[in-house]
């Protein structure tokens, strides 16, 4: 537990997310561990007060002096290390583990003799795969191995010193002290040894030593933001040491010059804990504490200040501090608590919150209430958009048109807002007019770009394509860069070409086509430029019998994505050579804000945030999909072993799946949707329990749904089935299984029964008709990550 940064979290407001992580996540603490490392901030543990016992866990950056070396052993830590190191791998070659992993533990599996230890590279290789004394005993082997460098001893001695501080049953911080003191000659590795020989000393309780450590980064670092960490471990290291007016200096100081930095709002808790021991300092302590709650109500010491303010004598909270206290209840989810606290402020703040805690207590009557008042007082407040479609999800269809009428009729700010829901809830004629003077009135909001879209659908559907035509033109040149834009470019080829103008037609499809190149509308133009060329318009057909690309695929990596040396110009000497020892998280804590999209992408595909991973890849992603780095981590092929066996079974083309699971899951296997779908493939329990009493997979309880054999061997089947009920439909079939999947087969039966008794061919229209939202751009995605996935990954791939 290194305390090494401010002990807070940053204020947040967490909007909502389509998917979250399942709560069987609770029963394994290297899944929890996995899904939850990114919510920790450095130094999220209070140093203890000069009368609390200090737990030797916090710390920062330190240096052992050369004396304090020669005391702390020489090179006895080290030399333990090793011999124990050799012990392990002679007795784990010769069968001594104690474990079995599939057939004998990894080391004996890559044939590890006693002695012949794998290559260092290979054991970076295989860090994943080793357990903490695997890994630990082929690094001391490599160290103290005869033949290894001296480059080679002190990187694998940093790696070695960081998995002994680390180890989750047994740490050594005194043999990692030692490691680090000899991978500190690795220049690149300095500054990051020093940081940690001083979080090892601090366990050790050499307080010494961690402020030899800090003064050394001070003197070594350019970065404000080393110097602030390291000068408020000084202040936190004087604090442990019971050297109070040198604490409060220190931490004074750093107030001053980082006043913005998170150290300074961690200077202030502890600033406030020594003024409020002092019976004479007690105001300024108040100030401190409510500086600090009202910037981060959900910190780490933020319940701590609400205990220490209870216990602070002669003190009576404020409204405002009661306004402060509901809100640290709030995030940290006490909705009884957070209620009450607002109540006895008196005063109206965090309307909606309230409503919510209402919601969660599950007093939805008096939620609604508070939601209808809050509305009609606070027409103007941020909070209006959140609370209104709060509230409509509470009511019936036309209790929420009247709710929006309300706010469009008292709501200047949000007319716009409650224009557009109104048009979204209502039938044409009714709602093409809300869109048309949403367009008239508000031309620059965020939905007069869809509102236009749906006024040139309504020209379309009414024959009208002249002028649907003039204004899908004038909208792809206003709404460039919005998300109807690759819409409004196909379908300006489309209307030339249903107005017989070839030439035009050809014209804008090759504008889409190469404006729009990785989206569904992109790669449709380019459909319908073949069909045009005398080619064959392959719309949404498939490749049943393909053969998987790669069934043994895996993230691509240095040097394949980029060279060090161009690894080493975007993101500095410390964050590559980490990359190098796959120090992933740590590499990834260091990575440049402005670092590109491939290095912060590849990081959390190693840190095994496949979500993260495909969504940083994705960030500005332009141009023609090819298989390049950035690409494939943007479109990976996770779990491409089970996908190709699974998908061969039922014969359901492969790189449909992985569309599919991509536009689901992100590959995240503990992801839960809102409506209670799981895992890989977004399955419904009633669904799930289904297939598998058809297929003969035993379910034992919903956990056993987001396993990832399971997850997918049961989506796999579900989505060949609703694909062969749409066979009639030939090379359109795929895409009728796609849109059953989200939306249901029998509702895709009713919209092609409706679509063939109205005499309608255009398969094109039929997708922008359908009538569900989610479905319809569930399809769009699925399909544009479809065809990504060919140009990608197979060769024969049609060719733009």
């Amino acid at each position: 537990m290194p305390l090494g940064r401010a002990g807070f979290t940053p204020p947040c407001r967490r909007g909502e997310r389509r998917l979250c992580y399942a709560s069987i996540f609770e029963s394994s603490p290297l899944l929890r561990k996995t899904l939850l490392k990114f919510r920790h901030h450095p130094g999220n543990n209070r140093v203890p007060t000069a009368s609390e016992p200090d737990s030797g866990s916090s710390i920062l950056p330190t240096k052992p002096s050369t004396a304090l070396q020669a005391s702390l052993s020489s090179r006895r830590s080290v030399s333990r290390v090793l011999t124990a190191g050799a012990l392990a791998v002679a007795c784990l070659s010769c069968g001594c583990a104690g474990k079995d992993q599939s057939g004998g533990s990894p080391l004996n599996l890559l044939k590890v003799r006693a002695g012949s230890p794998m290559p260092f590279q290979q054991t970076l290789e295989n860090i994943g795969r080793l357990s903490p004394e695997e890994l630990q005993a082929q690094l001391s082997a490599t160290i103290s191995a005869a033949g290894t460098s001296e480059e080679t001893r002190r990187e694998a001695a940093y790696v070695l010193a960081r998995s002994l501080q680390k180890a989750p049953a047994n740490p050594d911080p005194e043999a990692a002290l030692s490691l680090y003191a000899e991978a500190e000659q690795v220049s690149a590795l300095k500054e990051r040894c020093l940081l940690h020989s001083a979080e090892c000393a601090t366990m050790l309780g050499q307080e010494k030593v961690v402020r030899k450590a800090l003064s050394d980064i001070l003197a070594l670092t350019q970065s404000d933001e080393s110097r602030a960490s390291a000068e408020y471990g000084l202040a936190q290291s004087f604090l442990r040491g019971n050297e109070k007016v040198r604490a409060r200096e220190a931490f004074s100081e750093l107030r001053q010059k980082f006043p913005r930095s998170n150290y300074a709002l961690g200077s202030a808790f502890y600033l406030a804990e020594m003024h409020a021991a002092e019976p004479t300092e007690h105001d300024q302590a108040l100030a401190l504490y409510r500086e600090y709650l009202k910037a981060s109500p959900d910190g780490h010491f933020a319940r701590n200040i609400l205990v220490e303010l209870a216990a602070l004598k002669d003190y009576t909270p404020t409204a405002a501090d009661r306004v402060l206290f509901g809100q640290v209840h709030f995030v940290h989810g006490e909705w009884q608590a957070a209620l009450e606290e607002w109540t006895k402020s008196q005063t109206p703040a965090h309307w909606y919150d309230r409503a919510v805690c209402l919601l969660k207590l599950n007093r939805t009557d008096d939620a609604k209430q508070a939601l209808r008042a809050g509305i009609s007082a606070h027409s103007s407040e941020n909070s209006l958009p959140a609370a209104a479609r709060t509230l409509c999800q509470l009511l019936s269809h036309d209790e929420a048109v009247a709710v929006w009428k309300t706010i469009l009729a008292q709501s200047k700010r949000y007319a716009d807002l409650a224009l557009w829901n109104l048009a979204i809830r209502c039938d044409p004629p009714q709602s093409v007019e809300y869109y048309r003077e949403l367009l008239t009135k508000y031309p620059q909001s965020d939905y007069a770009p869809e509102a236009s879209w749906w006024t040139f659908w309504d020209q379309v559907q009414h024959g009208k394509l002249g002028a649907a035509l003039a204004q899908a033109e004038a909208a792809e040149s206003r709404y460039a860069k919005t998300r109807p834009a690759p819409r409004f470019a196909y379908w300006i080829g489309k209307l030339n070409e249903r107005l017989s103008r070839r030439e035009a037609a050809v014209a804008a499809y090759k504008k889409a086509a190469s404006s729009y190149a990785a989206t569904y509308y992109g790669w449709r133009a380019h459909h319908r430029l073949q069909a045009l060329r005398g080619g064959k318009d392959s719309g949404w057909a498939t490749a049943p019998a393909r053969k998987h690309p790669e069934s043994r695929w895996t993230w691509p990596k240095p040097p394949e994505l980029v060279t060090y040396e161009q690894l080493e110009q975007k993101v500095g000497p410390t964050v590559t050579i980490l990359i190098k020892l796959h120090q992933w998280e740590e590499a990834l804590e260091l990575l440049p804000p402005g670092a590109n999209a491939t290095a912060r992408s590849f990081l959390l595909a190693m840190e095994n945030l496949p979500l993260d991973a495909i969504n940083a890849a994705g960030v500005q992603l332009a141009g023609k999909p090819e298989r390049a780095g950035r690409w494939q981590l943007a479109y990976p092929l996770l779990y491409a072993e089970t996908v190709a066996q699974e998908a061969g079974k039922v014969s359901l083309d492969p790189l449909l799946v992985h569309a599919l699971i991509r536009e689901e899951s992100r590959y995240n296997p503990l992801a839960l949707s809102s409506s209670n779908a799981l895992g890989l493939m977004q399955l419904l329990p009633g669904t799930a329990y289904g297939i598998a009493k058809r297929v003969g997979i035993n379910l034992a309880s919903n956990a056993d749904i987001y396993k990832p054999e399971n997850n997918l061997a049961l989506g796999i089947n579900y989505l060949s089935y609703v694909v062969k009920r749409n066979q009639s439909s030939g090379p359109n079939a795929a895409m009728l299984g796609v849109a059953s999947y989200n939306g249901g087969p029998n509702a895709v039966s009713a919209w092609v029964s409706r679509m063939r008794r109205q005499g309608a061919t255009d398969w094109d229209t039929f997708v922008e008709g359908i009538p569900f939202k989610e479905t319809r751009d569930y399809v769009r995605k699925v399909f544009g990550s479809y065809w990504n996935y060919q140009a990608i990954y197979q060769s024969n791939a049609s060719k733009r």
